[in-house]
């Protein structure tokens, strides 16, 4: 679905489902919206908002896979047909829905489900970051606080919630592969644990573990599988940087001749000339670069602290310096060719047409490794991961 639609549904259901919200609250029924635009996915999950919480509420049942997965999770996603509206709204990151009906009935900010789970502990649970920031700003402090300080029938604290990976789950975040994946739930944990008491560090769930003990187990997998990645990615990456260093080392102080007695470059102080030179050594600084970032996370230790920052980093401005030894290497050989090539083939401007097809390759790369750049930037510098692809934009 496109965001274009995702608004234009999302404020027709509002509007709807505000029309009487003390009767749709409730789970009761109301006439279909009017005349909504089809679309196959839309039509289905939008066509009325009131018909939707009612499936919401009766559904009450997780699937086998979940259940075997995880028993927090079999517990607390069970509603047994006690979520409300609000609450659907909170695990789904409807903030628009959430305000709406904030305003109209002041005390749903205080309603539980069955597992004693308030819009803020589901809101953690489900990960949707939007949802605390918005009632953090919305709430008074002391609102705020009285529910940052709730648990779940488990003796779970908003802590405990963020200690659980999902990996494979529906609600994970929008971010690709198992290393970002763990670099983000690290980043939730501690974005968390800033929002909750010191002492809830500490504090043992009906299980007797911490919130820490519980993110070490759920994330061994997790780990496992984001180390694997991270040492295939490096070790292929740390072969082609040898290879561009060996070849940027031979031709960094070397420089197209041309005449053979007094091995004087042809050309010599052409820009070509300098272009081969300056690119070769560049390319050297930056491949040797490269082969020790990524040699560097060889033989880190590789553990889950190491994940929130330091490895992303390193990896980050590995692949950074190898583009950029590439790069350079097929300037320097384009800068060479021309510096010989240039007065038989210059003119028919048949050099140019070349070096724009030798840069095919570059960009290939840059297109295959885009996302990869991206997503790295984002776990980097971003402190709040995006909410979970559970959440519903309007």
């Amino acid at each position: 679905m496109t965001i274009k639609k995702k608004h234009i549904y999302g404020r027709q259901l509002l509007e709807e489902f505000m029309k009487n919200p003390y009767e749709s609250y409730i789970g009761g029924g109301g006439d279909q919206l009017g005349d909504i635009e089809h679309d196959e996915k839309m039509e289905d999950y939008f066509v009325n908002f009131p018909e939707f919480i009612k499936q919401e509420l009766e559904r009450g049942e997780t699937s086998m896979q979940e259940k075997n997965e995880n028993n927090f999770f079999e517990d607390s996603t069970n509603s047994n047909g006690k979520d409300t509206a609000y609450l659907i709204a909170a695990s789904h990151g409807i903030v628009e829905m959430m305000l709406a009906l904030q305003l109209q009935i002041r005390s749903v900010i205080h309603e539980i489900n069955c597992n004693n789970e308030n819009a803020l502990l589901l809101a953690v649970k489900n990960k949707q970051p939007h949802v605390i920031q918005w009632l953090m700003k919305s709430l008074p402090k002391e609102v705020f606080h009285h529910l940052n300080l709730e648990v779940d029938k488990n003796d779970n604290t908003m802590l405990h919630l963020a200690a659980y990976t999902s990996i494979q789950r529906e609600n994970n975040w929008r971010i690709s592969g198992a290393a970002m994946q763990i670099i983000w739930d690290i980043k939730w944990y501690k974005y968390i644990k800033g929002l909750v008491p010191d002492h809830f560090n500490h504090r043992n769930n009906k299980e007797g573990k911490t919130p820490s003990e519980i993110f070490k187990d759920q994330h061994k997998e997790l780990l496992e599988k984001s180390i694997e990645w991270l040492n295939q990615t490096t070790q292929s990456s740390s072969v082609v940087a040898t290879l561009i260093a060996g070849a940027s080392f031979a031709t960094s102080a070397s420089a197209p001749s041309g005449n053979q007695q007094t091995r004087e470059p042809k050309l010599e102080g052409h820009l070509a000339i300098e272009g081969f030179t300056i690119s070769s050594l560049i390319g050297l600084y930056f491949s040797v670069s490269a082969l020790i970032m990524f040699l560097s996370i060889l033989s880190s230790r590789k553990e889950v602290e190491d994940f929130r920052r330091k490895l992303p980093m390193k990896l980050l401005f590995g692949l950074s310096s190898l583009f950029v030894s590439i790069v350079d290497m097929f300037v320097s050989f384009c800068a060479g060719h021309f510096s010989v090539l240039s007065d038989k083939y210059n003119k028919r401007g048949i050099l140019f047409y070349l070096y724009i097809s030798i840069c095919l390759p570059i960009i290939l790369y840059a297109a295959v490794q885009f996302s990869l750049f991206v997503d790295l930037v984002m776990v980097i510098w971003k402190k709040v991961p995006p909410p979970s692809v559970k959440g519903v934009d309007l």
